[in-house]
Protein backbone atom coordinates (compact mmCIF):
# COMPACT_ATOMS: atom_id res chain seq x y z
CA UNK A 1 0.00 0.00 0.00
CA UNK A 2 3.21 2.58 1.13
CA UNK A 3 4.52 1.44 -2.29
CA UNK A 4 1.69 2.32 -4.36
CA UNK A 5 1.25 5.93 -2.50
CA UNK A 6 4.59 7.09 -3.18
CA UNK A 7 3.73 5.39 -7.32
CA UNK A 8 0.98 7.99 -7.50
CA UNK A 9 3.13 10.54 -5.90
CA UNK A 10 5.87 10.56 -8.35
CA UNK A 11 3.64 10.52 -10.85
CA UNK A 12 1.79 13.52 -9.77
CA UNK A 13 5.20 15.05 -9.64
CA UNK A 14 6.00 14.22 -12.84
CA UNK A 15 2.40 15.34 -14.20
CA UNK A 16 2.95 18.61 -12.44
CA UNK A 17 6.22 19.19 -13.95
CA UNK A 18 5.74 18.78 -17.66
CA UNK A 19 2.53 21.26 -16.99
CA UNK A 20 4.63 23.64 -15.78
CA UNK A 21 7.08 23.36 -18.71
CA UNK A 22 4.75 24.88 -21.77
CA UNK A 23 4.07 27.49 -23.01
CA UNK A 24 0.66 28.45 -21.14
CA UNK A 25 1.47 28.31 -17.87
CA UNK A 26 5.50 29.54 -18.18
CA UNK A 27 6.14 33.37 -18.25
CA UNK A 28 3.88 36.18 -16.94
CA UNK A 29 0.50 37.28 -18.72
CA UNK A 30 0.41 40.57 -20.34
CA UNK A 31 -3.10 39.57 -21.99
CA UNK A 32 -4.39 42.86 -20.13
CA UNK A 33 -1.33 45.14 -19.94
CA UNK A 34 -2.39 47.77 -22.24
CA UNK A 35 -1.25 51.58 -23.03
CA UNK A 36 -2.29 53.29 -19.78
CA UNK A 37 -1.46 57.16 -20.70
CA UNK A 38 -2.03 58.58 -16.86
CA UNK A 39 1.39 56.54 -16.37
CA UNK A 40 4.24 58.19 -18.08
CA UNK A 41 7.28 57.19 -16.66
CA UNK A 42 7.25 53.17 -17.83
CA UNK A 43 7.71 52.23 -21.38
CA UNK A 44 5.43 52.78 -23.58
CA UNK A 45 4.61 51.65 -27.18
CA UNK A 46 5.58 53.89 -30.56
CA UNK A 47 5.40 53.99 -34.22
CA UNK A 48 6.47 55.73 -36.87
CA UNK A 49 5.36 59.12 -37.64
CA UNK A 50 5.17 60.27 -41.13
CA UNK A 51 5.91 64.10 -40.28
CA UNK A 52 9.04 63.47 -38.45
CA UNK A 53 12.53 62.89 -39.63
CA UNK A 54 13.69 59.15 -40.67
CA UNK A 55 16.48 59.09 -38.18
CA UNK A 56 13.47 59.56 -35.61
CA UNK A 57 11.85 56.80 -36.75
CA UNK A 58 14.19 54.32 -37.64
CA UNK A 59 17.93 52.76 -36.33
CA UNK A 60 20.35 53.80 -38.96
CA UNK A 61 17.89 54.96 -41.51
CA UNK A 62 16.59 51.39 -41.74
CA UNK A 63 13.06 50.40 -42.45
CA UNK A 64 13.24 46.94 -41.06
CA UNK A 65 14.77 48.50 -37.42
CA UNK A 66 11.25 50.82 -36.65
CA UNK A 67 10.85 52.64 -33.31
CA UNK A 68 8.87 50.65 -31.29
CA UNK A 69 8.70 52.85 -27.80
CA UNK A 70 10.23 54.93 -25.32
CA UNK A 71 10.79 55.42 -21.87
CA UNK A 72 12.21 58.44 -19.97
CA UNK A 73 15.74 57.82 -21.50
CA UNK A 74 15.76 55.31 -24.43
CA UNK A 75 14.41 54.83 -27.67
CA UNK A 76 13.45 51.37 -28.32
CA UNK A 77 13.32 49.80 -31.85
CA UNK A 78 11.92 46.44 -33.26
CA UNK A 79 14.39 44.60 -35.79
CA UNK A 80 11.67 43.27 -37.88
CA UNK A 81 14.13 40.33 -39.54
CA UNK A 82 14.51 38.48 -36.33
CA UNK A 83 11.03 37.76 -36.19
CA UNK A 84 9.78 34.28 -36.21
CA UNK A 85 7.28 32.01 -34.95
CA UNK A 86 6.64 28.50 -34.69
CA UNK A 87 3.45 26.53 -33.27
CA UNK A 88 3.24 23.49 -31.17
CA UNK A 89 -0.04 21.64 -29.65
CA UNK A 90 -2.31 24.88 -29.72
CA UNK A 91 0.16 27.53 -28.26
CA UNK A 92 2.00 29.86 -30.88
CA UNK A 93 5.51 30.64 -29.82
CA UNK A 94 6.61 34.37 -31.24
CA UNK A 95 10.11 36.08 -30.76
CA UNK A 96 11.71 39.24 -31.71
CA UNK A 97 14.73 41.59 -30.78
CA UNK A 98 14.71 44.86 -29.65
CA UNK A 99 17.51 47.89 -29.48
CA UNK A 100 17.29 49.87 -26.75
CA UNK A 101 19.28 53.07 -27.54
CA UNK A 102 20.93 55.56 -25.28
CA UNK A 103 23.66 57.97 -24.55
CA UNK A 104 22.65 60.62 -26.21
CA UNK A 105 23.51 61.00 -30.24
CA UNK A 106 26.34 60.58 -32.66
CA UNK A 107 27.23 63.37 -35.38
CA UNK A 108 24.16 61.58 -37.21
CA UNK A 109 21.80 61.65 -34.81
CA UNK A 110 21.93 57.90 -34.21
CA UNK A 111 21.63 56.24 -30.21
CA UNK A 112 25.16 56.86 -28.87
CA UNK A 113 24.69 53.24 -27.21
CA UNK A 114 22.96 50.20 -28.63
CA UNK A 115 21.60 47.13 -26.24
CA UNK A 116 20.03 44.34 -27.57
CA UNK A 117 17.32 42.56 -26.06
CA UNK A 118 15.64 39.25 -27.00
CA UNK A 119 11.48 38.65 -26.59
CA UNK A 120 9.95 35.55 -26.61
CA UNK A 121 6.20 35.01 -25.65
CA UNK A 122 3.27 32.43 -26.28
CA UNK A 123 -0.18 32.93 -27.29
CA UNK A 124 -2.91 30.24 -27.02
CA UNK A 125 -6.62 29.97 -26.73
CA UNK A 126 -8.10 29.60 -22.75
CA UNK A 127 -11.90 29.00 -22.94
CA UNK A 128 -12.73 30.84 -25.96
CA UNK A 129 -10.16 33.85 -25.07
CA UNK A 130 -6.61 34.43 -26.57
CA UNK A 131 -3.80 34.43 -23.49
CA UNK A 132 -0.76 35.88 -24.45
CA UNK A 133 2.61 35.49 -21.71
CA UNK A 134 6.00 36.76 -22.11
CA UNK A 135 7.98 33.60 -21.21
CA UNK A 136 11.43 35.63 -21.51
CA UNK A 137 12.98 38.44 -22.08
CA UNK A 138 17.41 38.08 -22.05
CA UNK A 139 19.93 41.43 -22.12
CA UNK A 140 22.62 41.14 -24.25
CA UNK A 141 24.74 39.55 -21.50
CA UNK A 142 22.44 36.81 -21.22
CA UNK A 143 20.70 37.59 -18.23
CA UNK A 144 17.09 37.02 -17.86
CA UNK A 145 15.50 40.96 -17.34
CA UNK A 146 12.24 39.32 -17.26
CA UNK A 147 10.36 40.41 -13.94
CA UNK A 148 12.24 44.13 -14.85
CA UNK A 149 10.69 44.23 -17.92
CA UNK A 150 7.17 43.36 -16.82
CA UNK A 151 7.42 45.75 -13.79
CA UNK A 152 8.50 48.61 -15.74
CA UNK A 153 5.52 47.75 -18.90
CA UNK A 154 2.55 50.43 -20.17
CA UNK A 155 1.27 48.39 -23.02
CA UNK A 156 4.98 48.21 -24.91
CA UNK A 157 4.95 44.17 -24.71
CA UNK A 158 1.55 43.69 -25.89
CA UNK A 159 2.48 45.93 -28.60
CA UNK A 160 5.20 44.23 -29.41
CA UNK A 161 3.89 41.01 -29.68
CA UNK A 162 1.03 42.11 -31.88
CA UNK A 163 4.12 44.34 -33.93
CA UNK A 164 5.95 41.14 -34.42
CA UNK A 165 2.91 38.69 -35.27
CA UNK A 166 2.08 41.35 -37.87
CA UNK A 167 5.44 41.08 -39.64
CA UNK A 168 4.89 37.42 -39.59
CA UNK A 169 1.87 37.27 -41.29
CA UNK A 170 -0.39 35.26 -38.16
CA UNK A 171 -1.99 38.08 -36.55
CA UNK A 172 -5.11 37.32 -39.02
CA UNK A 173 -4.84 33.90 -37.23
CA UNK A 174 -4.28 35.38 -33.44
CA UNK A 175 -8.18 36.30 -33.22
Amino acid sequence: MKKIGLLICALMLIGMSSVFANGMTDGVDITGKRYDMRVEYKKVPRQPIPDMPERENYLYLNHNIPICGVDEATVYYLDLTSCNYYAEDGVAYISCIVYAGSGGADAYGNPGKIAKKTYRFSTFKNAGKRKIRLLSCVDKNGENVTANEYKWDNGFLYSIFWKTADRLGISQYLD
